[in-house]
């Protein structure tokens, strides 16, 4: 089935990277060189998790600029995304700090006040097509464990978890960034196999498929 973002397959190609790093091991270990295996089975983990990452803020970052730019009524979109929006809008643009300083009251003071007002008010109309300045957190970080954080992105969508009942093991997810955060902050990689990592594969493009058919169903 053919991907709904350019992020998606962007992502599903880079994973040849990975491929490539299974198959150097599996020729270190036909020559016996433990060490050799190990560093390329090291790699490719940490080549799996920093293309979750990269494919996750793309996609997410594609999501918003198609929702912007898709020229149609904010009362089409979930209200949920719009409330998040304006929590984040809001956050970065605060009315009454700006007026914290009496000193600093004149013209300008109010052209700046006026012009967040109207930006805030833009974000509240049903009526207005989606404006440039509806925000989006799309930075995902990385950590030794990462699905509460997935799940907090995508809950800007529509207020749902999106990894409640997926058609994956969620736990792990959690389980592939742990191994890449041993690997990174302990240099372990125990227990670690290509057949392992081929199925960290698997496991990791079935999360960005399902990624991609729930946005696609929110545009």
């Amino acid at each position: 089935m053919p991907s709904n973002f350019t992020a998606t397959t962007d992502y599903e190609n880079s994973l040849r990277d990975v491929d490539t790093l299974i198959a150097y091991a599996r020729v270190e270990l036909t020559g016996g060189n433990e060490d050799n295996r190990k560093m390329f089975l090291k790699l490719a983990i940490v080549s799996c998790v920093t293309k979750l990452q990269v494919f996750i803020e793309n996609i997410l970052k594609e999501y918003h600029y198609l929702v912007v730019s898709g020229n149609k009524q904010q009362s089409l979109l979930p209200l949920h995304l719009r409330l998040n929006s304006l929590k984040l809008f809001t956050a970065d643009n605060l009315i009454h700090k700006s007026l914290e300083n009496p000193d600093t009251y004149n013209a300008a003071k109010f052209v700046e006040v006026h012009a967040i007002a109207t930006k805030t008010n833009q974000l509240c109309d049903d009526n207005h097509n989606v404006v440039p300045h509806l925000q989006f957190e799309t930075k995902f970080p990385l950590g030794k464990t990462g699905l509460t954080e997935l799940i907090k992105l995508f809950k800007q969508v529509n207020g749902e978890n999106i990894f409640e009942n997926p058609p994956f093991d969620t736990n792990k997810i959690n389980e592939i960034l742990g191994r890449r955060h041993a690997i990174i902050h302990e240099d372990s990689a125990q227990q670690l196999t290509e057949e392992t990592i081929e199925n960290y594969r698997t496991i990791l493009k079935s999360v960005a498929d399902y990624i991609d058919t729930y946005l696609a169903q929110h545009l």
